[in-house]
């Protein structure tokens, strides 16, 4: 495990190198050594990360030779691009500026003996096929490689005219959102394996703050009652209008319901559910397993837990439309974030489809139309 210790003070570094060897001690499964190379200055960590992309981790003390180093080694990581896990080890990581907080792994104060924890989160990293995948330079370079060599050269006379149809000043970033969008497709083609388990961690994507500024299908919202919901939107219910507003009405939240509600048997008495036959146990087991994979009641989608989002039923026959200044009075995102990926949205669109489709439309009171809504058609 490749480590760069960005650090100047030299005792601060032999303390890092004597708790590393310390590690390994006490993890003789771990076959891997750990391979440290420590910077004092700026410079030195530039030339680093500049001649060398295949650090499993850096572990950075904000305050070198300058009080800035730190931040501006931080920028520099984010100007390359370079996808390189960073762990702060440092006197005062709470001066870290808010910009790059949410690019650095885990923030630690240096005094206070955190060198196993850090050992431990970069091995995992690693562990996880993190750096394998996309740090550094890893099989996704491959795997764009491919792409580009693929599905892009051999048509980009197609791309190239598409320049030219598009004839306005925003032709050149409609161009690279449009191919952006192709290459991100052609690598979930690629990548894409029928026979193997979606993970729940795959089940939901994680966005920047910029990308929830506005309501969009998806969303996992929560009440003041911690009631949870999902937008499900069509996109183009969202989309700006001719004077260039936007839809004033959310057209759609679908209550996410508990397991618990949806699953659990409704027994008369606690004595009832103890004596339940072992054929009614094996029958409830089969609907849960059912229910699971989405084979159950049309009414139902599960989402599965993650984080802190508690999963649960997407619950087709309690929907409700909202106003969309109520988005972050109201209704607001989890602090998890959390956004369905497409793909499992699509199923929940299409389920949703499905069961009104097979429901006829929700039952809408007509007698606000007409005394007698009968009236002339009989």
């Amino acid at each position: 495990m490749k480590i760069l210790l960005i650090e100047d003070n030299d005792s601060d570094i032999q303390v890092f190198m004597t708790s590393a060897k310390a590690w390994e001690v006490e993890n003789p499964d771990i076959t891997e050594d750990v391979d440290i190379k420590s910077c004092k200055t700026l410079d030195a960590a530039l030339s680093c990360t500049n001649s060398q992309a295949n650090w499993d981790g850096i572990v950075l003390d904000l305050k070198l030779t300058q009080v800035t180093d730190g931040e501006e080694f931080l920028k520099h990581l984010k100007e390359l691009y370079l996808r390189v896990p960073v762990v702060v080890l440092s006197g005062t990581p709470s001066e870290l500026d808010e910009e790059y907080k949410s690019i650095c792994l885990k923030s630690y104060v240096k005094a206070e003996q955190h060198e196993k924890e850090i050992f431990d989160l970069l091995w995992d990293c690693k562990r996880s096929g993190l750096m394998e995948l996309i740090g550094g330079k890893g099989l996704f370079e491959k795997h764009l490689k491919t792409v580009f060599d693929k599905c892009i050269v051999p048509r980009f006379d197609d791309w190239r005219t598409l320049l030219s149809k598009l004839g306005s000043n925003d032709a050149e970033k409609e161009t690279r959102a449009a191919l952006s969008r192709h290459v991100l497709n052609c690598l979930q083609a690629i990548l894409q394996q029928d026979d193997s388990h979606i993970q729940p961690e795959e089940c939901y994507l994680l966005l920047p703050d910029e990308a929830l500024a506005t309501l969009r299908p998806g969303m996992i919202l929560q009440n003041s009652q911690n009631c949870w919901y999902l937008v499900l939107n069509p996109a183009c219910d969202l989309a700006l209008q001719n004077d260039g507003s936007v839809n004033s009405t959310v057209m759609l939240l679908v209550c996410i319901d508990s397991e618990e509600e949806v699953l659990t048997p409704q027994m008369q008495s606690p004595e009832e559910g103890q004596t339940l036959s072992k054929r009614l146990r094996e029958h409830n087991k089969h609907v849960r397993e059912e229910a699971f994979k989405n084979n159950g009641p049309i009414r139902f989608h599960w989402l599965p837990k993650c984080g802190n989002f508690n999963g649960g039923f997407v619950n087709f026959r309690n929907i409700i439309s909202v106003d969309r200044s109520k988005f972050g009075s109201e209704y607001v995102i989890n602090e998890s974030k959390f956004v369905v990926q497409p793909e499992i949205l699509k199923n929940i669109q299409s389920r949703f489809a499905n069961y009104y489709a097979r429901q006829g439309q929700p039952n809408i009171n007509i007698t606000r139309f007409s005394s007698d809504p009968f009236d002339g058609f009989i």
